[in-house]
């Protein structure tokens, strides 16, 4: 919408808007043209392709010497294999629910007791 604007104030306007229009496309233009002509001369889209392709291939070689992958799912389920075996062995999750409801209790307790007091204030 904002390039549509900056078009139709370009053609259309005969004051500092359409010449700040003017001279803005005239600017893109330039720079456009200057990209193109590094490109041709130095073929960096090219380059960087062939660059990122090159790295993939050694990613791959190395993961299939390697083998990171398998090494790294491996890691992790054993992790989660001790984990869950500590948690079996302790209780952690079922001992946190027993002290949030014993929490629970002691603060519900204390509200009945305000309930039942008088709490308002005489000045």
């Amino acid at each position: 919408a904002a390039a549509a604007g900056a078009a139709y104030s370009a053609a259309h306007d005969q004051g500092a808007v359409g010449d700040a229009s003017r001279a803005t496309g005239d600017v893109v233009m330039a720079l456009s043209e200057k990209v193109h002509e590094i490109e041709e001369e130095h073929h960096i889209t090219e380059k960087s392709t062939e660059a990122a392709q090159e790295g993939i291939r050694k990613a791959k070689a190395y993961e299939q010497e390697h083998h990171i992958v398998d090494r790294t799912k491996k890691a992790a389920l054993t992790s989660y294999r001790n984990v869950v075996a500590f948690e079996q062995k302790h209780k952690l999750v079922e001992k946190s629910m027993r002290a949030i409801q014993s929490g629970a209790n002691f603060v519900a307790g204390k509200i009945r007791e305000c309930n039942t007091k008088d709490t308002t204030i005489s000045e």
